[in-house]
């Protein structure tokens, strides 16, 4: 797989110049960010102090997401709600547009990689949709605040930075299944991109069956 450079969409961020620019190959466009803008967190740790956490939005920007559920229930045990969620996101996309490039559901939480739009940077407002969407769906316990028991506040996001990001990402979306001991190989797993990327000729069929792989040994729980 190759990354198209675009340099239309190019951004400059903390007084950099041109010739310091750093440039973010996103799969189809490239952005520049300062980097320091990027903190990984613990998205099981709804405690933690966010006020410091700067998101960022980039325009036609390569995101990797990770997406918990309330106190990690495993909601996504039961396939049908798999199909709900699936139906969540086709019903947002048809709203507002984005290519959902990879992905990985498991039980308590979900992994993916997303590609916006040239010139929309508000990932925010579309898993705001997919949320609420799915939760309508759901017949569960309602808080306090009326919010339905569901999903964990706030997900965690990666602005994907070039090809080698990209791949780290993608590789460890679909190993994920393997490393929480759900199935031996990612290609037995049924709610995964994995076998869409093995029909396009990116991975073997057997890729990931003989222990971690080097490029998806990272955490982004």
């Amino acid at each position: 797989m190759t990354v198209a450079v675009c340099c239309s969409s190019l951004i400059f961020r903390g007084g950099a110049t041109q010739n310091d620019s750093y440039r973010l190959n996103c799969r189809k466009r490239c952005a520049y960010s300062g980097l320091h803008c990027l903190k990984w967190f613990d998205p099981s740790d709804t405690l933690k102090a966010m006020s410091d956490y700067r998101r960022v939005y980039i325009p036609g920007g390569c995101y990797f997401f990770t997406v918990v559920t309330y106190r990690r229930q495993a909601i996504f045990a039961d396939g049908r709600n798999v199909a709900r969620l699936r139906q969540a996101f086709k019903a947002v996309k048809a709203k507002r547009p984005f290519e959902l490039t990879a992905a990985v559901v498991l039980p308590d939480h979900l992994h993916c990689i997303w590609q916006l739009p040239e010139g929309d940077a508000n990932y925010s407002v579309r898993w705001q949709m997919i949320k609420t969407d799915f939760s309508r769906s759901m017949t569960t316990e309602v808080k306090a605040d009326a919010a339905k028991t569901v999903w964990q506040p706030r997900f965690f996001e990666h602005c994907i930075r070039d090809e080698a990001d990209f791949q780290r990402h993608l590789d460890y979306i679909h190993y994920n299944p393997v490393k929480h001991g759900l199935t031996d190989s990612p290609a037995n797993w049924p709610h995964s991109s994995f076998r869409r990327f093995v029909a396009g000729g990116e991975y073997p069929l057997h890729w990931g069956n003989a222990g971690v792989p080097a490029s998806a040994d990272f955490d982004c729980e």
